[in-house]
C-alpha cells in the first residue's frame, strides 16, 4: 500500500517545486543532493523527507476516507465534551494563589490543624469617599458615616428560624469574671462591639455600640443605659457606695480594671459632630459653645475607643488620603474607613456549641459559616445602597465574602461573550475566504467548519480537563476560550490557504490534493504548536495553584486544536473538494453554480507531465553501461497575623517585630498589651515598696495589702514545678521580669492561666490566640489560695498586628522581606514562629517571583531551540528565531512598564507564553525562506509571497479570539489581559513580518538545497533507475512456444520529460526537435456581419521534417481555397527536448548475444522440425 502512494505521489512535478523544493518534495531534493546535482543540508532534507511521507500517508488515508474520519473525529470530540459535566470550580482565594509544596501552604496548614479552618476575626470594611472635590472633612460626610456605621449595626438576618443581630456575630470585648449576678448580667448587656472607625474622636462614636435595646440601671439609680449616655467610672463608683461586703470589694476590682485600661468617662467628654444635637452630652467640650469641632486636630494621631489603653486607632487606619501642615495636623482627607470586626465561623461555632439559641437545631461549623456569609452579603448590599442621590458622599463595603462572590461571578462562564466571540470568528472567517465572483472556488463554508471544529475541540480539550482532576477557576471560564480559539484558527488558516493554492493546480491530482496539502504545511503546524505547547508547560514553573491550572489546560487545548487541525480538518477539506469538482456552490452545496469558468488559451501550453506519464511503456533497448557516482495595589492592610509557634520545650520569648522604620502601628507603646512585660513590672514594682516596708513575710500577707502586692506575692511564689509549686522563700530572689523584659520561664505556664483569667478585657482586645485554651483561675485578694493551675504547654500562638502606609507592592514585599528575615532570626535560636496574612499570603509569590520567571524562560527559549534546531537541522536558523523571540519578550515587557502594569504572576505567564506564541509569527517565514532557492533577497521575497497572508490572518484571528476580553467587567482582566495580548499580536506581526524579512536578507542562513549550476532555480528529478524484475525460471521440458524469449517489461519512469536541462557527459541523449504549428484565421465579411475566427492547432510528426513540409503546403492549399476576405496568421514554435537513457540493470535484459545464440537455435529447430514433417 506505501508503496503504490509513492508511486502515485512521483506521477507529476509541481513547477513550485523548482522554486521551493524541500517545502513540496524534500525526498526529490535530498535524490539531488546525494545525485550531485545539486548542494544543501542534507540531515535537514532527511528530517523533513520522512516527516512529509507520514504527512502525506494520514493525508491520502483521509482522503480515502474523509467521511469516515470526520463522523469517528467529532464523535470523539463530542465524548470528551461529556467530562463538562463534572468540572469543579475553584474560588476558594488561598488555594488558587497559595504557592503549591512551598512553606507557605505548611504555615497554613499548621494553623488550620492547630485552630480550625475559619478561626480568627473577620473584617468589614466600609469606606466613604467624596463625590465631589477631594476633601471629605465636613460635618455632612461624618454624619452620613455615622448613619451607615449606626444602619450596619442593626443588620439582622434570619437563617434556621433564628434572628441573628449584629451584636449575635460581632468581636465582643471582654471583661473579667464576677461571682455577682447583678454585676455579671449588667456587663454581659453593656459589652461593645469593637469598631475601628474615625467616629471614635468623637461622641458620634457611641451611637454606633447599643446595645440595641439598652439595659435598665440598677436599682433605678440610672435612666436607661447606653454608650450615648454610660458614664463607666460613674456608674461603678455610685454602686461601689452602695453596696457593702462581697460585692462592693467586686465593684472595688472593676473599677481598678476600668482604669488600668483606661475605661473613664467613655464618649461623655468627647466633642459632639453635631453640637446642636439634643442627645449630645453636656459634658462634651464644643456643647455650650456649639461650635463645629476642626475635624482635621481631632483625627490627627488617631481616635481612641472607650478603652484608650487598647482601642487606639492609628490615623492610617481610619482615614485615607492625608494631607497635613508643617505642625503635622490633618487638614485634608479623602477618604474615611470603618472596621466592623466579626467572629470567625470557628469562634461562632464554639460561642453557641452549648448556647440555648441552637439548642433546637443541629449546630454544625457549616451553619456558623453559612450565617456569617449571608450577614456579610447583607452587609455589602445595604452599605452600597446607603448612598443615594441625595448624599454628598459615595460608599463602599467589602467583605472577605463579598470577594468570595466576585470571584465566583468572575467564574461563570459568560455565554452572551463567547458566542459573541465565535460569531466575530465565524463571521471573519467567513468574508474573508468567500469569493464572490465564484462560489465554486469560494472556501468561506471550510472556513465557518474550522471555526466550528476549532470551538468543538476547544469544549473537548476542557472536558477531558475536567477528567483528569484540574479545577477550574476564573481564568478557565474568563480567558482560555477566547485565546485557545484564537491560536487553534492559526493553523487553520494556513491548511486553507495552501489548500487554495493547490487546488488551482492541475498537475496535482484530485485524490492527492489533501495529502499535498498536508505535506507541505504539516511541519510548520506541527513546529508551532509543539512551541505553544512547550511554552504553556514551562510556566508550570510558578508555583502558583491558579497558574499552573491555566497553562495546563491551555496546554492541553493547544494539543486538541493540533489533532483536530491534521486530521479531522483535512478530512473536511477533501468533503468540499467533492464538491467543488461537482462544480457546487460555496456554503449552499445543493445548488450548481452556472457561472464562467476561467479559461485561459496559451499560444504554447506547459505540458501536463501527469498525462505524459500515462503513457504506454516502449520496449527495453540496448543500453550503454555507465559509471555510478556517489552525493491591587493593595492599599491599607488591616489585621494581619503573627502566627508563633512554641518550642518543644514551651520555653517563652519575646519577639519584637517592629523594624526600625516604623512602618508598624503598636497597640498604645506595647506590642503585646495586657500581661506583658510591663503589666509585671507593676506588679513587682508594688511588692517591691510593700515588702521594704515590711508589709510582706514569708508566710503571706496582711489584710491591708493591695490587690496588686497580694497578686504579685502569689506569683513569686510559683515554681512551676507540678510536685513542689510553692516556694515562699524565693520571693526575693525570683523577679517577675527580669532586666531584659524577659518573663520568668519556670513559672510561665503559671502566670499564663492568671492573665487569661484575670486580665481578660487586655487578652480580648490582643486577639491574640493560643491553643490549647487554659482554665479559669480567678483571683480572689482574700483568699488566701496560692495554687496556681499551670495552663498547658503552648502548641499555637498568634498575635495580630498592623500594617499602614503600604500602597505599592514594592512597599508591601519589602515588609514582607523584613518581617520574614525577623521570624528566620527567631527561628533559629529556637522559636518556630512564622507570619500570616494578606501580605503573606498573596505577596509572597513576589519573593521567588523573579526567579521562577528567568528558569522558565531560560527552559522554554532553550526547549525551543532544542527543537527548532533538530526539526529543521539549522541552529543557524535557531537562532535567528530566538534573538526575534528576544526581541518580541523585551518589547513587550517595555511596554508594560509603559503602561504601568506591575510585574505579578499573571504578567509572568504570559511573558513565558510569549516565546511560544511568537512562533507563530516567525517559523512560518523561516521554513519559507530556508526551502526558497535562489539569493536572500529573492528568497525573502518568495517567503513573504507565500507565508505573507496565513501569518496576517493568524495574528487577526488572535486579535478577535481575544477582543471579548475587553468587555470584561473587571479592569484586571482589560488590562493585564486583553490590552498586553494585544500588544502581543501587534510586536509579534511587526517583528515577524518586519524585522525577521530584514534580518533573513542580510544574514539568513543558505537554502536547504542549492543548485550547482543555475542559482535561481533547481533541475527536475531524474527518473529513478528500473526495480530489479522478477524472471521466471523456464520449465525443464517446454513447447516451443513456451521457450519463446520473453523480455521482463521495463517499469516505466515516473517523471515527465518535460524541462529536462542538461546532464552529464556520461548520459547517452537523443534530440529531438518538435515544431508545433498554432493557425489563426480571421474572416472579415464584405457586408460588415459579425465575423467568424477558426483556429487549428496542427501538429508535426517529430520523426522527420518531411512529413512537417507535407502538412505546411497541405495547409497552404487550404488557405487558399478560402475567400480573399479571410486573414490567416501562422505562429510556429519549436521546443528541442533531450531524452535520457538509462543502463539497465544487470539481469533484467538478456545480453546481445545470447539473444542471438538462442534465436539462431529456435530458426536451427524449427527448419529441422519443417524438414521432418515434410518427409514424412
Amino acid at each position: 500500500m506505501a508503496s503504490e502512494r509513492k508511486k502515485r505521489s512521483s506521477k507529476y512535478v509541481d513547477q513550485e517545486y523548482h522554486d521551493r523544493p524541500s517545502y513540496v518534495n524534500a525526498k526529490a531534493a535530498y535524490r539531488q543532493i546525494r545525485k550531485g546535482k545539486a548542494d544543501g543540508n542534507k540531515h535537514a532534507l532527511w528530517v523533513r523527507k520522512h516527516v512529509q511521507e507520514y504527512l502525506y500517508i494520514i493525508g491520502i488515508f483521509i482522503n480515502q476516507h474523509c467521511g469516515k474520519v470526520c463522523f469517528v473525529g467529532l464523535l470523539l470530540l463530542s465524548l470528551c465534551c461529556v467530562g463538562l459535566k463534572s468540572v469543579k470550580m475553584e474560588t476558594d482565594v488561598e488555594k488558587l494563589w497559595v504557592e503549591e509544596g512551598g512553606r507557605l501552604e505548611e504555615e497554613l496548614t499548621y494553623s488550620k490543624d492547630h485552630i480550625g479552618a475559619g478561626a480568627g476575626i473577620t473584617n468589614q470594611i466600609l469606606i466613604q469617599t467624596p463625590k465631589s472635590g477631594n476633601n471629605i472633612l465636613s460635618k455632612e460626610s461624618l454624619l452620613q458615616h455615622r448613619d451607615a456605621l449606626v444602619k450596619a449595626s442593626q443588620i439582622t438576618v434570619e437563617m434556621f428560624d433564628i434572628k441573628w443581630r449584629y451584636t449575635d456575630i460581632c468581636y465582643l470585648a471582654q471583661f473579667p469574671l464576677s461571682e455577682s449576678s447583678v454585676l455579671e448580667s449588667m456587663l454581659v448587656a453593656i459589652l461593645p462591639c469593637v469598631i475601628i472607625t474615625p467616629l471614635d474622636c468623637f461622641w458620634e462614636g457611641s451611637q454606633a455600640l447599643g446595645p440595641p435595646n439598652g439595659i435598665k440601671g440598677v436599682h433605678d439609680y440610672f435612666k436607661q443605659l447606653l454608650w450615648t449616655n454610660l458614664n463607666p467610672m460613674e456608674i461603678v463608683g455610685k454602686l461601689k457606695n452602695h453596696y457593702e461586703g462581697q460585692t462592693k470589694k467586686e465593684m472595688e476590682a472593676l473599677e481598678k480594671v476600668f482604669r488600668d485600661a483606661g475605661v473613664t468617662t467613655g464618649y461623655q467628654e468627647k466633642p459632639c459632630i453635631d453640637p446642636k444635637d439634643y442627645d449630645c452630652p453636656a459634658t462634651a467640650p464644643n456643647k455650650q459653645s456649639l461650635n463645629v469641632p476642626d475635624f482635621g486636630a481631632e483625627l490627627t494621631n488617631g481616635c481612641y475607643g472607650f478603652a484608650t489603653k487598647y482601642m487606639h486607632w492609628h490615623e492610617d487606619l481610619i482615614v485615607g488620603g492625608l494631607r497635613k501642615n508643617q505642625t503635622g495636623h490633618i487638614v485634608r482627607a479623602e477618604a474615611l474607613q470603618s472596621i466592623l470586626l466579626l467572629l470567625g465561623e470557628q469562634h461562632l461555632y464554639d460561642k453557641y456549641s452549648k448556647d440555648i439559641k441552637t439548642a433546637n437545631i443541629d449546630w454544625t461549623l457549616e451553619k456558623a459559616r453559612m450565617i456569617l456569609e449571608e450577614w456579610h452579603r447583607k452587609f455589602t448590599k445595604e452599605m452600597n445602597a446607603f448612598a443615594k442621590d441625595d448624599k454628598p458622599d459615595n460608599q463602599y463595603a467589602f467583605s472577605m465574602t463579598s470577594l468570595m462572590d466576585i470571584i465566583k461571578d468572575f467564574s461563570d462562564i459568560s455565554v452572551v461573550r463567547v458566542t459573541i466571540g465565535y460569531v466575530l470568528m465565524l463571521f471573519y472567517a467567513f468574508i474573508i475566504l468567500l469569493r464572490w465572483n465564484n462560489m465554486v472556488l469560494s472556501q468561506s463554508g471550510i472556513g465557518i467548519a474550522g471555526v466550528l471544529l476549532v470551538a468543538l475541540s476547544v469544549a473537548a480539550g476542557l472536558g477531558i480537563c475536567s477528567l483528569l482532576g484540574i479545577k477550574f477557576n476564573a481564568s478557565t471560564t474568563q480567558i482560555i476560550p477566547f485565546l485557545a480559539l484564537g491560536l487553534g484558527v492559526n493553523d487553520m488558516f494556513l491548511i486553507t490557504h495552501s489548500y487554495t493554492e493547490n487546488a488551482n493546480k492541475d498537475n496535482i491530482p484530485h485524490k492527492e490534493q489533501t495529502a499535498e496539502c498536508l505535506k507541505r504545511t504539516g511541519t510548520t503546524i506541527l513546529l508551532t504548536s509543539v512551541s505553544n505547547m512547550l511554552a504553556f508547560f514551562s510556566a508550570v514553573i510558578i508555583p502558583i495553584p491558579a497558574l499552573r491550572s491555566f497553562v495546563i489546560q491551555a496546554g492541553i487545548l493547544i494539543l486538541f486544536n493540533l489533532v483536530s487541525v491534521i486530521f479531522i480538518y483535512p478530512a473536511i477539506c477533501s468533503i468540499d473538494l467533492i464538491r467543488r469538482k461537482n462544480k457546487k456552490c460555496d456554503i449552499f452545496c445543493c445548488f450548481e453554480s452556472y457561472a464562467d469558468n476561467d479559461v485561459v488559451i496559451e499560444l504554447q501550453p506547459h505540458i501536463n507531465d501527469h498525462n505524459m506519464m500515462e503513457r504506454s511503456a516502449s520496449p527495453p533497448p540496448v543500453y550503454t553501461p555507465r559509471t555510478a557516482y556517489s552525493p491591587p495595589p493593595y492599599s491599607d492592610l488591616l489585621a494581619h497575623d503573627m502566627i508563633t509557634e512554641m518550642g518543644a520545650i514551651g520555653g517563652p520569648t519575646q519577639t519584637t517585630l517592629a523594624p526600625s522604620e516604623g512602618q508598624f502601628v503598636t497597640r498604645c507603646g506595647s506590642p503585646i498589651p495586657g500581661f506583658d512585660s510591663a503589666t509585671n513590672s507593676r506588679l513587682q514594682a508594688a511588692f517591691d515598696r510593700e515588702y521594704v516596708n515590711g508589709t510582706f513575710s514569708a508566710k503571706g500577707w496582711p489584710k491591708n495589702a493591695s490587690a496588686d502586692t497580694k497578686l504579685a506575692y502569689t506569683l513569686l511564689v510559683q515554681t512551676g514545678d507540678v510536685d513542689n509549686s510553692i516556694d515562699t522563700d524565693q520571693i526575693t530572689s525570683v523577679r517577675l521580669v527580669s532586666k531584659e523584659g524577659i518573663i520568668n520561664p519556670a513559672a510561665f505556664y503559671n502566670y499564663l492561666t492568671v492573665w487569661i483569667s484575670n486580665d481578660a478585657l487586655a487578652y480580648s482586645y490582643s486577639m491574640g490566640e493560643i491553643r490549647p485554651e487554659t482554665q479559669t483561675w480567678p483571683f480572689d485578694p482574700d483568699d488566701f489560695n496560692l495554687q496556681v493551675p499551670k495552663a498547658k504547654n503552648i502548641a499555637y500562638a498568634q498575635i495580630p498586628f498592623y500594617l499602614s502606609k503600604l500602597s505599592n507592592s514594592d512597599d508591601i514585599l519589602d515588609v514582607v522581606l523584613k518581617i520574614r528575615q525577623i521570624c528566620d532570626d527567631f527561628t533559629s535560636r529556637g522559636l518556630l514562629n512564622y507570619p500570616v496574612g494578606v501580605p503573606f499570603t498573596f505577596w509572597e509569590q513576589y519573593i521567588q517571583l523573579r526567579f521562577y520567571l528567568m528558569m522558565a524562560l531560560l527552559c522554554i527559549m532553550g526547549v525551543t531551540f532544542v527543537v527548532l534546531s533538530v526539526t529543521l537541522m539549522n541552529p543557524w536558523m535557531a537562532g535567528i528565531i530566538i534573538v526575534i523571540l528576544t526581541l518580541i519578550l523585551v518589547e513587550l515587557f517595555g511596554f508594560m512598564g509603559i503602561m504601568g502594569l506591575k510585574l505579578s504572576a499573571i504578567p509572568a505567564v504570559i511573558l513565558i507564553v510569549t516565546v511560544g506564541m511568537g512562533v507563530e509569527f516567525t517559523v512560518h517565514l523561516a521554513v519559507g525562506f530556508l526551502s526558497s532557492i535562489g539569493t536572500r533577497d529573492s528568497r525573502m521575497a518568495m517567503a513573504l509571497e507565500h507565508t505573507f497572508s496565513p501569518v496576517f490572518h493568524g495574528g487577526i484571528s488572535t486579535f478577535l479570539g481575544v477582543i471579548m476580553l475587553a468587555g470584561a467587567e473587571f479592569d484586571f482582566i482589560v488590562r493585564y489581559f486583553f490590552i498586553v495580548l494585544t500588544a502581543l499580536v501587534l510586536i509579534g506581526l511587526l517583528n515577524g513580518l518586519l524585522l525577521l524579512p530584514v534580518l533573513l536578507s542580510i544574514c539568513g542562513p543558505p537554502s536547504e538545497v542549492r543548485p550547482k549550476k543555475d542559482t535561481d532555480r533547481i533541475p527536475t528529478p531524474s527518473p529513478e533507475a528500473s526495480p530489479k524484475a522478477r524472471i521466471r525460471n523456464l520449465p525443464v521440458r517446454a513447447t516451443r512456444s513456451s521457450r519463446k524469449m520473453k523480455f521482463p517489461r521495463r517499469i516505466p519512469s515516473d517523471i515527465s520529460l518535460t524541462t529536462i536541462t542538461e546532464e552529464p557527459s556520461q548520459y547517452s541523449s537523443t534530440e529531438i526537435v518538435v515544431q508545433p504549428e498554432v493557425v489563426v484565421e480571421t474572416s472579415i465579411p464584405k457586408d460588415g456581419r459579425s465575423g467568424q475566427q477558426t483556429a487549428h492547432k496542427m501538429a508535426d510528426d517529430t520523426s522527420s521534417r518531411h512529413s512537417s513540409q507535407s502538412r505546411n503546403s497541405s495547409t497552404q492549399g487550404t488557405m487558399l481555397s478560402t475567400p480573399p476576405t479571410h486573414h490567416v496568421t501562422r505562429v510556429k514554435a519549436t521546443a528541442t527536448v533531450k531524452v535520457e537513457v538509462h543502463t539497465p540493470i544487470p539481469g533484467t535484459v538478456p545480453d546481445s548475444h545470447e539473444y542471438k545464440r538462442r534465436r539462431r537455435k529456435d530458426d536451427t529447430d524449427s527448419d529441422s522440425e519443417s524438414s521432418s514433417s515434410s518427409s514424412s
